[in-house]
């Protein structure tokens, strides 16, 4: 009797382990069908951070170059080639077996086999840059959460800009009760919120946000910095990409991190990055009265992620500017922080510094447009490879359209 419990389990058992994905990508999923040269990319040598990913990569058929010498590892990976790397992943896993046929447009049988096994679920203009958002949504897709188990513990809301809300609805969370917005009715914020910020940027759906945080977990995605910092926008090149495909593919090379939170001290006066030009007119005393000012809207957005910093600064300066300080380029420190945060009367060059005191603060670098010049200044900011404009007084929070040319100015 027990030999015969014994030999039924041990059936059981071997039933199970043939019919499971799970096991299949432990143990004998992913295999090497090609074989990697050394040199076999003019642009991808020994001594460079992503070469032994190009290599995993290219020997399990995943990815390989644009043409027969060059990976072109600086390039941005395009949505098309981003789903056939999530196709290729799902179909090896499962085993399905699929044949991708020459068709016209080349892409289109890799697009239909995603759809038809929930890899994307839209439409793409596949021939564009993917984001890092959508790549890492399309690998979370084509596998399931067993072929990557929790290896860090990343807690909801520790991704600094994989934002709950939009970045001006993060900003305006930051700032309630610190006063900075005092007395402004709802429907007014609501109003400033959608003219300064109104157009910024993609959410995250709950979908996006979980598969984000999956491959956190995972330990195949670890941020741009200490803090997590994702970049959901940004185009990925694809030498990052094959960094995170070769994680997926190789779980020995999956990371352990400890994200720090993003609230880090504020910049001493001292060692502000624009000092020489955004203190202007203003004496040490007053530039340091200006300072403490700038702290009631400083402080209570450090956490934050860097659009919704600028969306904050933008929101909180611009509701000052509408309560209490007059336009003038005639008084003594119209151009400089004093006179915005403590005399209450600025032009657009003293919003620019005040604007700019705020962002040296949180470490932010920006340059002052057309400074001292005899027309509409503003502040232009490097996020994440896109320049930003931050200008309460002109209105705009957002993406530069055309670089150095404000969108509410000629």
């Amino acid at each position: 009797m027990a030999k015969r419990l014994i030999t039924t389990l041990l059936i059981v058992g071997m039933l199970f382990a043939l019919l499971s994905p799970a096991f299949a990508a432990n143990d004998t999923a992913f295999q090497k069908i090609n074989t990697y040269q050394s040199g076999q990319f003019s642009d991808v040598s020994a001594s460079d951070w992503y070469a032994e990913n190009v290599k995993i990569t290219y020997e399990y058929g995943l990815m390989t170059g644009k043409d027969n010498d060059l990976f072109d590892v600086g390039g941005n990976l395009t949505v098309a080639e981003a789903v056939v790397i999530a196709c290729r992943l799902h179909n090896t896993y499962y085993r399905n077996n699929a044949t991708f046929d020459v068709a016209s447009p080349w892409y289109q049988p890799y697009v239909d086999y995603a759809k038809a096994n929930g890899i994307i679920k839209r439409d793409y203009s596949y021939t564009a840059p993917i984001s890092r958002l959508d790549f890492a949504f399309f690998i979370s897709n084509a596998l399931p959460v067993a072929v990557m188990p929790k290896l860090n513990e990343v807690a909801q809301n520790d991704i600094p800009d994989l934002y709950a809300g939009s970045p001006c609805q993060d900003a305006v969370a930051a700032l309630q009760g610190t006063g900075v917005l005092e007395n402004v009715s709802t429907s007014r914020l609501q109003h400033l919120s959608t003219v300064i910020c109104g157009s910024i940027g993609t959410i995250p759906s709950p979908k996006e946000q979980e598969a984000v945080y999956r491959l956190y977990r995972a330990g195949i995605l670890t941020g741009n910095d200490e803090h997590g910092t994702f970049a959901p926008e940004m185009n990925i090149t694809r030498s990052a990409a094959v960094a995170i495909v070769s994680r997926v593919v190789e779980p020995s090379l999956r990371k352990h991190i400890v994200l720090t939170k993003k609230a880090p001290e504020l910049v001493p006066v001292s060692q502000l990055a624009n000092l020489p030009s955004v203190k202007e007119r203003a004496s040490s005393e007053q530039f340091a009265q200006a300072y403490e000012e700038a702290k009631r809207i400083v402080d209570p957005i450090r956490g934050l992620g860097r659009e919704a910093q600028l969306c904050a600064i933008a929101l909180a300066t611009r509701v000052m500017a509408e309560k209490n300080i007059a336009y003038s380029m005639e008084s003594a420190h119209y151009a400089d922080p004093y006179g915005f945060f403590v005399d209450h009367s600025a032009s657009c060059a003293g919003c620019t510094r005040a604007t700019g005191l705020c962002l040296n603060m949180l470490g932010i670098p920006y340059e002052h447009v057309n400074e001292n010049a005899f027309s509409h200044q503003w502040t232009r900011v490097n996020v994440n490879g896109t320049y930003w404009i931050c200008d309460s007084y002109g209105l705009y929070c957002g993406p530069e359209q055309v670089p150095y040319q404000h969108p509410r100015f000629s």
